[in-house]
């Protein structure tokens, strides 16, 4: 009995010394198995096409955009190629020539300073090939045409009246009341009226004012020695 007391005891010691020798597991993560390796592969992947797709999107916007960028520049340069091809104006053609045209035909002769022309009693023949613009009261007698020299001239035909000096001896006739006027005329502006010559003194005048002066004239008489043409020049000084 006490033998198997002591070899219980002897057992005991041994295993004691036993489980207090073997080593200590240490601690450690348990090793990614294979199904964790595949579902982080595979959350990878999927998170790449993703990127891809929005990198691509940008890239269409930006094709997108890009013609019509293309577009502007283009339309630009086509303008800039129009406005080089359009030929330059020059000083000639903006300020153009401003003599009528009906002037040329009837100012042989014509004084330099020439404001105005007027034809006394025009034959039948240049009435129909001229044509006439304005007219004012006219008759079949005393008729009288009046062609400005220059574009953008002003003609009016005044009544006359006699006025005395100061010292109540010198008589001056003075403008009175303005019958008719053209204030812009054309290139082809040609004023027809009748206006009737008084012997003891002139009745009407015509004031002429252009571009290039201006000029007065009254209708006198002339009797049998009335000029067919007679040329308005711009008053001196």
């Amino acid at each position: 009995m006490k033998l198997k007391i002591v070899l219980a005891m002897i057992l005991a010691v041994c295993l004691l010394a036993a489980c207090s020798g073997a080593p200590k597991k240490e601690d450690s993560k348990a090793p990614a198995t294979e199904s964790s390796k595949e579902e982080s592969v595979k959350e990878e992947s999927s998170t790449k096409p993703e990127s891809a797709a929005a990198d691509t999107e940008e890239d269409e916007d930006e094709e997108e955009e890009a013609p019509e960028s293309s577009d502007v520049e283009e339309e630009e340069e086509e303008e800039e190629e129009e406005e080089a091809a359009e030929p330059e104006t020059s000083t000639e053609e903006e300020s153009g020539d401003q003599t009528n045209s009906v002037y040329k035909l009837v100012s042989e002769g014509a004084p330099e300073d020439t404001l105005l022309v007027l034809i006394n009693e025009p034959d039948e023949a240049f009435l129909y090939a001229t044509r006439v613009t304005d007219e004012f009261d006219l008759t079949t007698q005393n008729r009288v045409m009046m062609i400005p020299r220059y574009e953008h001239s002003t003609i009016r035909l005044w009544t006359l009246k006699t006025e005395f000096d100061d010292d109540g001896q010198t008589a001056m006739q003075v403008h009175d009341e303005l019958l008719y006027e053209v204030a812009d005329s054309t290139r082809e502006t040609v004023l027809m009226t009748s206006v009737e010559r008084i012997e003891d003194s002139a009745r009407y005048a015509v004031e002429i004012i252009t571009p290039e002066g201006e000029g007065e004239y009254y209708f006198n008489f002339y009797g049998e020695n009335l000029p067919q043409t007679e040329f308005i020049t711009a008053a001196k000084g």
